[in-house]
């Protein structure tokens, strides 16, 4: 595998327009009813996996296209200071993509910390102790490590912590059965590991901050992940329980405020389009197609492999330094000379010494010219 520049754009671009129609199907409630929220979830799963990997492949193609995308390509390459040291308009843009992640990071974890303070303070008392208190039923074996608090601030319902799992609520006029809803709802994040993957996505969205694909992806996936629980509760109650879980989704939205949650799975955080599509989900129920959901989950093994058979380059049909025929990996490949790179022209020889690999990415690279003319022979002899 090959990291380029190139592969970098590339699934910027593919990537993206692939992830934006899957966002789309998922949108749409009629479709979501007939494939459900896992395979929903299975399939973000794969786009946000091929998009973490932008790298060119052993059979990878690459596809030069002459001259249109060079005055792309050579704006990486524009050097803005010559001394002490040479830095690039790439150099630039790494500087400013490691920054961004910095910020991010520290400001993650500067929300975290404080949210564990403010959890700190509260007297928490273990989950099975509460629900006998409250006249709950009693949960299940999972709820032995959770502890609980009620507080008056008008937050959603939250589970958060890894180790040391707290479930807090806040002051609002939930009646018992609702109580229960909420509490299943929460241990049911904690039975599916929602934190770790929440965490995980975090990461990568701050890690591929540039990116907004990763937001919308992210978004989704939760949103995904609260269907996804909302359907199993959905199993076991009557319609008139369902109603009464419908109106706590609503109840709790209108009545909470929204907010940014680190290391924290909310019970209601769903925006407006969101929350309408929990509900007509929940109340109407899934009618899932077999044939529909193998479709859907094979078109997008299909369409993210084939975004690993191709890569858009960019060539030019400038002659190189001196004069010649354009640069390609049929004509010329590189000797590496310590932290530099010798490029050499098949038939004529030494051509020039670059610094590093950007626009030769593609030519071949050998130790030393008689590893290189052995090589030369060896393909002249197929």
């Amino acid at each position: 595998m090959q990291f380029t520049v190139a592969s970098v754009l590339n699934i910027f671009l593919f990537g993206s327009i692939v992830a934006a129609l899957v966002l789309l199907l998922l949108r749409k409630t009629a479709f979501l009813r007939k494939i459900g929220p896992t395979c929903g979830i299975i399939v973000l799963a794969m786009v946000v996996f091929r998009m973490l990997l932008p790298v060119e492949f052993p059979y990878t193609y690459n596809f030069y296209v002459e001259d249109i995308l060079t005055p792309f390509r050579l704006l990486f390459e524009i050097v803005l200071i010559e001394a002490p040291v040479e830095i690039m308009v790439r150099h630039v843009l790494l500087m400013v993509w490691a920054g961004g992640v910095l910020y991010l990071l520290i400001r993650k974890v500067w929300v975290y910390r404080k949210l564990q303070s403010y959890v700190s303070l509260l007297d928490f008392q273990p989950l099975p102790e509460f629900c006998r208190e409250n006249g709950l039923e009693a949960p299940g074996a999972e709820a032995e490590a959770v502890s609980a608090v009620v507080v008056k601030d008008a937050v959603s319902p939250y589970l958060t912590g890894w180790r040391n799992p707290r479930l807090v609520l806040p002051e609002m006029d939930y009646s018992t059965q609702q109580l229960e809803y909420i509490i299943q709802h929460e241990l049911m994040h904690r039975k599916g590991g929602d934190i770790f993957w929440k965490v995980l996505l975090d990461l990568l969205c701050t890690c591929f901050w540039w990116n907004p694909v990763f937001f919308f992806l992210k978004r989704e996936f939760f949103h995904l992940i609260e269907v996804r629980n909302d359907a199993r509760l959905a199993e076991a109650l009557s319609e008139e329980d369902q109603l009464a879980y419908m109106e706590c989704l609503f109840d709790t939205a209108v009545k909470s405020r929204q907010k940014s949650m680190v290391l924290g799975t909310p019970f209601n955080n769903s925006r407006a389009g969101e929350l309408k599509q929990r509900i007509r989900l929940f109340s109407d129920g899934y009618h899932l197609s077999r044939r529909l959901q193998t479709v859907f989950i094979a078109g997008a093994v299909l369409v993210l492999f084939l975004t690993t058979t191709v890569v858009v380059d960019a060539t030019s049909t400038d002659p190189p330094p001196g004069g010649g025929t354009p640069i390609t990996p049929e004509n010329a490949y590189l000797i590496q000379n310590g932290s530099q790179y010798e490029v050499y022209l098949t038939e004529e020889g030494y051509l020039c010494t670059v610094d590093d690999l950007l626009g030769f990415e593609k030519l071949p690279v050998y130790e030393s010219l008689e590893e290189a003319e052995e090589a030369q022979r060896e393909e002249n002899s197929r």
